[in-house]
C-alpha cells in the first residue's frame, strides 16, 4: 500500500489578460472583479466614475445632492428594468430577513387575527 494517498491536485492557473485601456498586461485573481482594466486604469475608473469618490453625499449642497440621487435613481431604474428577476430575488430576501425587526413590526407582515 503506497504510503501517500491519492489527493486531488488542483493546478494554479496564471491568467494573463490586456487592459482594455492602455494595453498592458496584467494577471488578475482567479474569480475577481477587474473590469478587464490593469490596476492603475481601475484605481482611475473608480475615482471618476462615481461623484461620490471625493465629497459625500451628506457634504454636497442642496442641489447637488438631489441631482446626485436622482442620476443614482436612474441608473438603479435601469439595472431593474435589465435585471427583474434578481431584483424580485433580492426583494424577497430583504423582506424575510427585516420582518421580525422590532421597528417593522408596524407594517403589518402577518395576518392578524380578527376578533370575533
Amino acid at each position: 500500500m503506497p504510503i501517500l494517498k491519492k489527493t486531488k491536485f488542483y493546478k494554479d492557473i496564471k491568467i494573463v489578460k490586456r487592459c482594455k485601456k492602455c494595453g498592458v498586461p496584467f494577471r488578475p485573481a482567479r474569480y475577481s472583479y477587474h473590469l478587464g482594466l490593469c490596476i492603475v486604469c481601475r484605481r482611475e475608473f473608480i475615482k471618476f466614475s462615481r461623484p461620490s469618490w471625493k465629497e459625500s453625499v451628506a457634504k454636497m449642497t442642496p442641489e447637488r445632492r438631489e441631482e446626485f440621487m436622482e442620476k443614482e435613481y436612474l441608473r438603479w431604474q435601469k439595472w431593474v428594468n435589465a435585471h427583474i428577476d434578481r431584483r424580485r430575488y433580492l426583494a424577497l430576501k430583504s423582506y424575510h430577513q427585516r420582518k421580525y425587526i422590532p421597528s417593522n413590526r408596524a407594517r403589518s407582515h402577518h395576518k392578524k387575527k380578527t376578533a370575533v
